[in-house]
C-alpha cells in the first residue's frame, strides 16, 4: 500500500512528506528477446548531442538535448576504444543549470574544461555558464546574455530559439567566434572575439560584428535554397528586400573537411529533410564558399529525416575522430519524426580528414529506451491476473510521413497503444514488449489514444475505453472471457456520446464508494471532469456531474492557454483516495480531501517531488506529463512511473517519505550556488541569504503559486526578511533576480511552504 507519514512517526517529531520516491534504473524492460540499456532514460525526439566529462575522469561523456521538453539526457562514457559503450546517469542533470531550446558545450576559457553556451532566458541572445569544477561536477553563470557594441551601445548578438549557431574558433587565434543567421534569416554574421587581441587571453567576451555575409552566400527566404557568390552590404542583416520572409530557422555545423585550417559548413533548414554541405575557398580571414552538396553526405546514404535536420560531432566510438550524430531541431510537435530520428554516421576517414559513412542506425540510443514516438501515457493493470501490474502505454502518435502542400510542411500521425507485460515476480518487477498494437488501433488513424481498463459489462474480464485527441470515447468489449488473453472489439467509437473535450484521458474508478465504475477524465483544458454510474454493474451509465472535478485546473496561464490534465487517482494506506495530475508544462500536481468532498475543492498539497542527493527536488522530466502509480516492488510504498511528450518513461522507487526541511528547491534552483532560504516551511517570514550578494545591492523578488498569482514583488531589504503572515496555507515559489549596475547578473526560482 502506499504509506503516508505523520509526524508522530518519528522520535524527533519531524513533519515529513507524504511519500518519498527517487530515481530508479534497474527494473528491467525486454524487446525483441534483448534487454534494453537504458530503458527508463525518457525517449528522444528532437536532439542535438554535445561532449563534457561529467564524472571528471578525463573522458568525454556525452550529454543529449531534446528540445521537446527542454531535457538532459546525460551519458557516461565507459571509455571503451573503438566501442559504443555509454551508462545512462540521470543523477548529472541536478549538476547541470536549467538550459532550454539549445546548448552547446565549449572551452570558452582555455581551462581544459568545457562550458555551457546556451539560450538566453529573455529571448533573442546566448547565455554562458562556466564550468568551474574541482572535485564534483559545478557551473556558473558568466554572462547572460552576450553581448557586442553598435557604435558604443551594447546590443544582444541576436540569435532566435529557431536558430543553431556556429561556437567556434573560426579564424584559429585561441578563441572562440560565433556564427548565426541574421534577424531575417538569410545571411550569416560573423561575431569575430577579440578576446586574444584586446586582451591576451581566452577567458574574456569581447566581440565585434566582423562580417555581416560571411561566406557570401544568402539562404532563400521561401526554401532552403543556398545562393552562392554574393555580394553583401554593411547593412546586408538588416535588408528586408528580397520578398516575403516565409520562415526563419536553420542549424549550422563548421568542421575542416580537408584540414586546410579553413572551417566549411553544414547547414540544415526548417521545414526541410536534408543537410547543405557548404565548401570554403576563402581564407581563415576571409570566408568564401565556392560549391554546395545538397545531399551530404553524398558519398553514402544520404540525410533524409523531417524535418529540420540538425549535425552535431562527437566521438562516440572512442577511436580520436567525431562522429557525425543528425536528429531534428524541430519545435513544433506535429512535424518532427520522432520514433527514428537519431542517425549515426561513423568517421571512416583520416584524422584531419572526415569522411562520414551512414552506420545503419537511424535510432542512436531510442532503440535501447522504450520510446513509443510522442506523448507517452503509461497506465499500469494487471490484464492477465498474475497479481502482477502491467503497464500499458497510450501515445499522442508515431510519426508516419511528410508532404507539402501550398508550400508549407504537413506531417501524419497516428496512435498505438504498447503492452509491456510484467514478467518479473512480486519483488522484482520486470517488463517484456508483447506489442506496440494492443487491439489494432492503429488502423483507426487516431491521435492521443488513453487507454482505461475495468470489467463494463459484468462478464469477468476487463473492457477497454481509450480517450482520444477529438474527445470521444472508443469502447472496447472484451471477449475472452474471464482467466483468457485478452480479444479487444470495437463496439463503439463514441461510447455514450460522452466528450468531455480535446484530449481526454479517462479512468475507470468507484470513485464513490457505492460498488459502481465511475470515469473521470482530464482534458486539454487543464480540468477534470467526473461522469457517476448511475447504471448497474452490467449495464453501466455515466452520468455528468461535474466538468470541474474539485475545481482542479492545471494550466499554467503564464506559459499556455491550455494544461493537458491526466489524473490518476489512487488509495492510501487507509484507503483514502489521492490524486496525481500530469500537466502540459511537465510538473505533476498532487491533491488531497478528496474523499466526501466529490462536490467541492480538492487540496492543492505540492508538486510532485523526489529526492537525489539529499535534496528533494521537483520532478519534471518534460513536457505533457502522464502517470501511473503502484506498488511495483510489493515493499508498502507506490512506485510511479512518468511519461512525457518525448516518448519515454521515467521509473521513480517509492522509498521513506524525507523530512520536509531536507531542503525544497527547484530541480535547478540550487544549482545557481549561495542561495539559500528559511524557515521552510515557513509561518511568519523567510529570509533569504544570498552568499554571492556583496557586489549586488540590487535584488528583486517577487512571490507567486502554481497558477501564476502574484503574492509580492519588491526589491529585496537589508535584512532580507519578507513576511508571509498575509500568505494561506500552500505552496509558493519565490524569484529572486539579483543586478548589477542595471545589468541582471544572476536569476533563480526556488519553492517554499507556508503553513504546514
Amino acid at each position: 500500500m502506499f504509506y503516508f507519514f505523520l509526524s508522530h512517526c518519528f522520535l524527533v517529531a519531524q513533519a515529513v512528506y507524504d511519500f518519498g520516491f527517487e530515481r530508479y534504473n534497474d527494473v528491467k524492460v525486454y524487446e525483441n528477446s534483448s534487454q534494453l540499456l537504458f530503458p527508463w532514460a525518457g525517449g528522444m525526439n528532437s536532439c542535438h548531442f554535445s561532449e563534457i566529462d561529467l564524472n571528471l575522469d578525463g573522458i568525454m561523456d556525452l550529454i543529449i538535448f531534446d528540445k521537446h521538453g527542454n531535457r538532459i539526457i546525460p551519458f557516461i562514457n565507459n571509455g571503451i576504444p573503438n566501442v559504443i559503450s555509454y551508462t545512462y546517469s540521470p543523477s548529472y542533470i541536478q549538476s547541470l543549470p536549467a538550459l532550454h531550446d539549445w546548448v552547446i558545450f565549449r572551452d570558452y576559457d582555455c581551462d581544459g574544461k568545457n562550458d555551457i553556451f546556451t539560450y538566453a532566458d529573455g529571448g533573442g541572445g546566448i547565455k554562458v555558464y562556466r564550468n568551474i569544477s574541482d572535485t564534483v561536477l559545478k557551473f556558473e553563470l558568466a554572462v547572460d546574455p552576450y553581448l557586442t557594441y553598435s557604435g558604443n551601445m551594447p546590443v544582444n548578438i541576436w540569435l532566435t530559439n529557431a536558430d543553431y549557431p556556429v561556437i567556434e574558433d573560426m579564424d584559429n587565434d585561441g578563441d572562440l567566434d560565433i556564427l548565426t543567421f541574421g534577424v531575417l534569416g538569410k545571411y550569416l554574421i560573423y561575431y569575430k572575439n577579440m578576446a586574444m587581441e584586446r586582451h591576451g587571453n581566452c577567458s574574456q567576451f569581447d566581440f565585434i560584428k566582423e562580417d555581416n555575409c560571411w561566406g557570401k552566400f544568402y539562404e532563400s527566404e521561401a526554401s532552403n535554397t543556398l545562393r552562392l557568390n554574393q555580394t553583401c552590404s554593411k547593412n546586408t542583416d538588416n535588408d528586408f528586400s528580397g520578398g516575403e520572409i516565409k520562415h526563419t530557422g536553420s542549424t549550422l555545423l563548421a568542421l575542416d573537411f580537408n584540414n586546410d585550417s579553413i572551417k566549411d559548413l553544414i547547414i540544415g533548414d526548417v521545414d526541410y529533410s536534408n543537410l547543405i554541405r557548404l565548401y570554403n575557398g576563402g581564407t581563415k580571414d576571409s570566408a568564401y564558399m565556392v560549391s554546395q552538396d545538397t545531399l551530404f553526405p553524398s558519398n553514402t546514404l544520404p540525410v533524409h529525416l523531417f524535418s529540420f535536420p540538425c549535425a552535431s560531432l562527437c566521438d562516440v566510438n572512442n577511436d580520436g575522430k567525431k562522429d557525425l550524430l543528425v536528429s531534428s531541431y524541430e519545435t513544433r510537435p506535429n512535424l518532427a519524426v520522432n520514433n527514428a530520428s537519431c542517425q549515426l554516421y561513423l568517421d571512416s576517414g583520416s584524422l584531419g580528414h572526415p569522411e562520414f559513412k551512414y552506420s545503419g542506425e537511424k535510432r542512436f540510443f531510442q532503440d535501447q529506451m522504450i520510446d513509443v514516438g510522442s506523448g507517452s501515457y503509461p497506465v499500469l493493470f494487471d490484464y492477465n491476473h498474475d497479481s502482477l501490474a502491467d503497464l500499458f502505454i497510450g501515445n499522442w502518435g508515431y510519426y508516419d510521413s511528410s508532404y507539402y502542400r501550398s508550400g508549407y510542411l504537413y506531417s501524419k500521425y497516428h496512435s498505438q497503444i504498447a503492452l509491456y507485460k510484467n514478467t518479473g515476480t512480486p519483488s522484482l518487477p520486470e517488463f517484456t514488449l508483447i506489442t506496440r498494437d494492443f487491439a489494432g488501433l492503429s488502423s483507426l488513424n487516431i491521435s492521443a489514444a488513453y487507454p482505461a481498463f475495468a470489467d463494463l459489462d459484468g462478464d469477468g474480464d476487463a473492457d477497454m475505453l481509450t480517450g482520444t485527441a477529438k474527445g470521444n470515447i472508443l469502447y472496447f468489449e472484451n471477449t475472452a472471457g474471464p482467466g483468457n488473453p485478452p480479444q479487444m472489439v470495437l463496439l463503439d467509437t463514441a461510447y455514450q456520446g460522452i466528450n468531455p473535450g480535446s484530449y481526454c484521458t479517462p479512468q475507470l474508478i468507484d470513485l464513490d464508494h457505492d460498488g459502481l465504475i465511475d470515469l473521470v477524465t482530464g482534458q486539454q483544458n487543464g480540468k477534470i471532469s467526473f461522469y457517476r454510474n448511475t447504471g448497474s454493474l452490467q449495464n453501466p451509465q455515466f452520468t455528468l456531474v461535474t466538468d470541474y472535478l474539485g475545481e482542479v485546473n492545471v494550466t499554467n496561464t503564464l506559459t499556455s492557454f491550455y494544461g493537458y490534465s491526466v489524473p490518476c487517482f489512487f488509495k492510501d494506506s487507509t484507503g483514502k483516495y489521492r490524486l496525481f495530475v500530469g500537466t502540459e508544462q511537465g510538473n505533476i500536481f498532487y491533491y488531497k480531501k478528496i474523499e466526501n468532498n466529490l462536490g467541492g475543492a480538492f487540496e492543492l498539497t505540492d508538486t510532485l517531488t523526489f529526492k537525489v542527493n539529499n535534496h528533494v527536488v521537483d520532478l519534471d522530466e518534460g513536457n505533457n506529463a502522464g502517470i501511473a502509480v503502484s506498488d511495483l516492488n510489493h515493499d508498502g510504498y507506490n512506485d510511479i512511473i512518468v511519461g512525457n511528450f518525448a516518448g519515454g518513461l521515467s521509473y521513480y522507487k517509492g522509498i521513506v517519505p524525507p523530512p520536509l526541511n531536507l531542503g525544497i528547491t527547484n530541480a535547478h534552483a540550487k544549482l545557481t550556488p549561495g542561495l539559500t532560504l528559511y524557515p521552510n516551511p515557513a509561518n511568519e517570514y523567510i529570509k533569504l541569504e544570498i552568499e554571492d550578494n556583496d557586489n549586488n545591492p540590487e535584488t528583486y523578488v517577487e512571490i507567486f503559486d502554481a497558477y501564476g498569482n502574484t503574492y509580492y514583488k519588491n526589491f529585496l531589504g537589508i535584512d532580507n526578511l519578507i513576511s508571509t503572515k498575509n500568505l494561506s496555507s500552500g505552496i509558493y515559489f519565490i524569484s529572486v533576480t539579483s543586478y548589477k549596475n542595471v545589468v541582471m547578473t544572476s536569476h533563480r526560482i526556488l519553492k517554499f511552504i507556508v503553513g504546514f
